[in-house]
């Protein structure tokens, strides 16, 4: 009944389109973008997709999505509609604001640059993915900020959905980390742990999804010098750069009994929450962005061991001479060897685990939260005062 409610209440602004606004490539970002494209659309909203950045670049989506992609970004605006921009305010440029704009903003630190405060301002509201987001930008002055968590495609993040490998052996334990090869991702302090694990027991294997093959590569390669890793052990890190659409990466992951993710900071950590959706133990902070979807019962604690501030980060001028968490090698492993006794012992209950996340983070329950900001958005005070 209340859905059918909410469905009726957006028929009321149905003649309004979101004009949205974001980044369209084969990433993670854009992955968060979709689910909020879809979810909003499941309320009854229609949608004028706009590019960030000129024209889209479809690889890595299949024919259906290219074709919905293409569809939405020939859909034609109009003055009244309601802007949506999901990208930070530095790539706002062209970007013309009209009554009703709303800014959806994630950030990795807990401590947003004070220069996009004021841009921040200049929207009806700001939506973030998680509290970690929603209390940096009010500590910082950003106002009207809600909470609205990233979606999940469950036709393909269920436990019913097949993996691209045959069944491993019980004896091996398969780890996958998914994400950019960033040095805020954390590689090097998630390989030198991996490689404790591997030296105890061969038959760990560590898959690493990631976007820049070559420089991975060469990475890798540094690390087995530094760190004086016998050659008999190479094999056990394979690097997989891909360019694979939603249904291929969700089929690899499931070939994995673990996710490690020990990134020193995530906005919301998409991957972390779509692997337990699959059936994974995962290995991350409990920390973050992180904190939306972290569950005893699915997640393992990777402990934080203080904090150090970073003068230069990833080249990003965002990110510099910021204080970001520590993991070292001792708590990433401490976390990993209790996930693969979780995974031996069968002690994670899938079913239940998938219910709850079900409930929390399917495209519906997602966009009544867009919806109940949208509907209220001509009541909300506008901040360009």
């Amino acid at each position: 009944m209340q859905e059918n409610q909410v469905t009726t209440q957006s028929s009321l602004v149905s003649n309004k389109i979101i004009e949205y606004h974001s980044f369209i490539a084969p990433t993670g970002y854009t992955q968060a973008a979709i689910d909020n494209l879809k979810a909003i659309s499941s309320v009854g909203y229609d949608i004028s997709l706009r590019c960030v950045h000129g024209r889209m670049v479809v690889t890595g989506f299949n024919q259906i999505e290219k074709r919905w992609l293409e569809k939405l970004y020939n859909n034609k605006s109009d003055k009244n509609a309601i802007k949506m921009i999901h990208a930070i305010p530095p790539r706002w440029k062209g970007i013309s604001f009209n009554d009703y704009n709303i800014s959806l903003f994630v950030f990795e630190n807990k401590k947003i640059p004070k220069e996009w405060v004021p841009d921040l301002n200049r929207c009806s509201c700001v939506i973030v993915p998680s509290e970690f987001n929603k209390i940096s930008c009010l500590e910082a002055g950003v106002k009207n900020v809600f909470k609205v968590p990233h979606a999940i495609n469950f036709d393909i993040w269920n436990l019913d959905l097949p993996s691209c490998s045959p069944v491993h052996s019980n004896e091996d334990v398969k780890i996958i980390t998914v994400g950019t090869w960033r040095q805020r991702k954390n590689w090097e302090n998630m390989f030198e742990s991996v490689y404790e694990l591997v030296k105890e027991n061969t038959n760990v294997f560590w898959t690493l999804k990631v976007d820049k093959g070559s420089q991975a590569s060469q990475d890798l390669r540094s690390w087995f010098a530094k760190y004086q890793v016998p050659e008999k052990y190479h094999s056990n890190f394979i690097i997989d750069s891909r360019v694979l659409d939603e249904s291929s990466m969700a089929r690899l992951i499931r070939s994995h009994s673990i996710l490690l993710s020990a990134s020193l900071g995530e906005g919301f950590g998409l991957p972390a929450l779509q692997a337990s959706c699959l059936g994974l133990c995962v290995a991350c902070p409990k920390y973050g962005g992180y904190e939306e979807f972290f569950h005893e019962s699915s997640h393992i604690e990777i402990e934080q061991s203080g904090v150090e501030r970073i003068k230069r980060l990833d080249n990003l001028p965002q990110f510099a001479d910021l204080e970001w968490p520590v993991y070292k090698k001792e708590s990433i492993c401490n976390a990993l060897y209790l996930c693969i006794s979780k995974c031996r012992n069968k002690e994670i209950n899938k079913n239940v685990n998938y219910a709850r996340f079900y409930d929390n983070f399917n495209y519906h329950a997602i966009g009544n939260k867009f919806h109940n900001i949208i509907k209220n958005i001509h009541d909300i005070s506008s901040n360009k005062s």
